[in-house]
Order: structure tokens, then sequence, then C-alpha cells
């Protein structure tokens, strides 16, 4: 744990303190609408701002965010979420940080867009909702993949920290069970996932980003950080997904989600990557989470899209690089393959670019999947670099440099799921994970 702060244990410390005797006992649930208060380091009403735990201090410009190296100020109208994963035997390699991305759903189909049948709000005929549904998978199927991924990029990294999947990959129901699979095979050494999920509530639709990883309980904790900003089709979109015969090209379309309090997660590792996941326009839209992103610093941002092509030249390099720039993070934008290929629309030829990176001080670089392949594995380093403060103060902080990347290809696409329960199990049992 060398890598938390003084500052930051501290805090932390006297946040837990603080919870204790406020409340009369240890409330460990991470949901902040159920524990009925918000997570604040000072004692102020939180509606005039929050205090929190902070990363990056962006080398550019002179702002609040640039005043102190551990701690920073938030505007009220994002909540933060700053936590900690665990590794009890303290065997984390922290010189690297390992990433299967798996582009979920590898075909969309058309059918998965439909007219809202209850709207949240009434409208004119020139606005209407729509709803993103698509069939359940079969479990086994997804778990075969997974499994199969999983092996094979354990035999090729050695070791997996983080596997993502896009935004809307799994309904509620399927995560849960997917995380429980993982679970069992990994035990405490269990990598963090970061997954998009959908699915309706008494709210309305659900479309979160849902952040499992290991506590200091058995079993996986996990934080779901609903999407701030709904998704606006317009027709040149309609257009470009084909879907026409499902949306009326001639209205504008938003998707009917629940938008509540806007919260920000931030999990900070043993090894000191501070991950903060977003959803699609969540990173386009500035106000009010560019913001807090920027005051917090993660050193890696991935941001979970339903979206086309992630190349250089459209919506996610642009903003992407602002957050490379100002704090300073690595960003990682990812979307399903079956987008990509139907993105198709508009006269371009169906593409694989499925993801793209982004770090300070380089150009963005678009990430394709090869044919056959059902996932990408990431390499990343863990590199330290001074930030120095307005005061003049410095302070070395750990940020995210990636080595490269190559397409997971299913090896194992005539075998089943149980029979690849047993692989990854003799794997992991025979020391080929290197923890």
């Amino acid at each position: 744990m060398s890598d938390i702060t003084p500052a930051e244990v501290a805090s932390n410390m006297r946040a837990f303190m603080h919870m204790i005797n406020s409340e009369g006992s240890l409330n460990l649930d991470l949901d902040l609408d159920n524990q009925g208060k918000d997570i604040n380091l000072a004692d102020n009403n939180t509606k005039y701002g929050f205090i929190a735990y902070k990363g990056l201090v962006p080398q550019s410009g002179l702002t609040i965010n640039n005043l102190c190296q551990n701690l920073t100020y938030l505007k009220p109208n994002v909540a933060p979420e700053i936590i900690y994963s665990f590794d009890a035997d303290n065997k984390f390699d922290s010189s690297s940080y390992n990433v299967l991305f798996i582009p979920w759903p590898l075909k969309v189909e058309d059918e998965s867009f439909k007219i809202s049948s209850i709207r949240p709000i009434e409208t004119n005929r020139f606005f209407d909702f729509f709803d993103y549904e698509p069939n359940e998978p079969i479990f086994n199927e997804v778990m075969r993949m997974v499994r199969s991924a999983i092996i094979s990029t354990i035999k090729r990294l050695g070791s997996i920290d983080l596997i993502v999947f896009p935004e809307c990959a799994f309904s509620t129901k399927t995560f849960n069970k997917l995380k429980e699979k993982i679970y069992e095979h990994f035990g405490e050494d269990a990598p963090s996932i970061l997954s998009g999920v959908y699915g309706k509530d008494e709210d309305g639709g659900i479309n979160t980003a849902s952040l499992a990883f290991t506590g200091i309980g058995d079993g996986y904790d996990t934080i779901n950080q609903k999407k701030h900003h709904r998704w606006y089709l317009d027709r040149d979109q309609i257009r470009a997904y084909n879907l026409a015969a499902r949306l009326d090209p001639g209205k504008k379309w938003w998707e009917n989600i629940d938008i509540s309090r806007r919260k920000l997660a931030v999990l900070t590792t043993p090894d000191g990557i501070k991950l903060c996941p977003l959803v699609c326009e969540d990173l386009a839209r500035q106000e009010p989470v560019a913001q807090a992103v920027r005051a917090i610093g993660p050193n890696f941002v991935v941001s979970l899209l339903l979206d086309g092509p992630q190349l250089k030249a459209r919506w996610p390099g642009k903003y992407a690089t602002v957050l490379s720039d100002d704090p300073g993070s690595s960003v990682l934008t990812v979307t399903p393959l079956g987008m990509t290929l139907k993105s198709t629309g508009l006269g371009d030829p169906p593409s694989r670019v499925v993801a793209l990176w982004s770090e300070q001080g380089k150009s963005a670089e678009e990430i394709s999947i090869g044919e056959d392949g059902i996932g990408i594995a990431l390499e990343l380093k863990v590199e330290k670099t001074t930030n120095w403060s307005l005061f003049g103060t410095k302070q070395e902080k750990i940020i995210l440099k990636k080595m490269f990347h190559s397409t997971i290809i299913d090896q194992y696409k005539d075998s089943n799921s149980n029979n690849l329960r047993t692989v990854l199990e003799k794997l992991l049992k025979d020391g080929g994970y290197n923890i």
C-alpha cells in the first residue's frame, strides 16, 4: 500500500471514524443513496461542494485544481466515491497493469432498439424516446467466450488486472452471474471487472457502469455509476446505424433512462492505479462531469461506449485527448464490435476499430480487433512522473503508458463452457497466473 499517500491514509481514517460515530455502526454499503449521505472529507454541508482525494495535478493552467497535491474541491453537482481494492498478500506486480477488453456483443441486431412504450415526459411530434433492449444471450455461451479469452490472455500476459466490457454489454442478471463465476475461478486474486449494464427498475431504464473489485470480504464488492447524460439519436446517427426501419429519422430520439444524482467513482488499487469509469455521453458533455474528473485527477479513465468505430477524428478521440492533457489521464474508450460493424449507413465500410488509447504526450492510437478475434489484450506500464502544485511543491505520481496490444482469438470455440472451466482452473492451479 506504499503508493497511498499519508494524506489519504489520515483522511480515510477520519472518514471511517466519522461513519462509525455518526451512524453507530459500520455501513459498507457503497450505494450513497441507500446510506442517505454523501462521502465528503470535510464537515461542510455538501450543497457547497465536496473535499475528496486527488490523484494527478494538472501541469497547465492556474486553477484550484493545481492548488495542492492530495486533496481537491468538487462542485456540489457531482458526488465523489473514492474506493479501494485490496491485495491481502501484497502479491501484485506494480510494474505493469494488464487489461482484457472484450467488445461484446459481437453483433448488434436492429431489434435491440425499440420505441419506448412509457415516456418519462410528454413531448411534441419532433421528439420521442427509445429503449436499448437486446435479446438476452445464452449465458453458457457468454461464459465459454469469456473463459476462452481469459485463458489466452493469461498465457500471453501472465496476469489480468482488469476485464472491460462496453456500454450495455449485459443485463444486470447476466453481469451478476458473470462476476460470480469469475470470482469462483480466481478467489481473492480476481481481476476487477468493468462493464456497461442495462435493465429496468422502478425509476425507468438502467444504463450504468458496474465496477466489481476485491474488497475486504469474500466475493466482489460492486459499485454502480449511472450514466449522467441520455444518448441523443438524430437523423444522421439513425442512418449511420441502419435503424430507420426501427426509429423514425424525422424525429429526434432520446434514450429512456433514469438520470438521478450524479456520482463519479474512482477505484484506487494497491499499486496506485486510480480507475475512473465514464459512460458514453459523459465523456463528451463537459459539464458537470469533466470538471470533476479534472479535479480528482485519475490516472486511468475508461469510457464505455455504444458507438461506431473509435477513430481519432471522431468525437471520442477529441474528448479523450482533452483529459490526457488536463489532468494527464490515460484514457481508453471502448465500443462493441457489433456497433462498429453496423456503422455503414453513411457509406463507410464495416470497421473493426473497437477501442482508442490516449496518453499524455502522444497522439491517440486506434485499436482494431483482428478477424475471428473475441478480445484485445493490453499491457500497460506503470511509471512515475513528477507533478508540481501551484505553490511549488512536487510529488511523484503514478501514470500509465501503453506498451502493446494484441488480438485474442477464440482458440477454444470447439470446446464447451464446462471443459474450459476445467482448463482455466488447471492453469491457475499450476501457477499460470503470475501475481
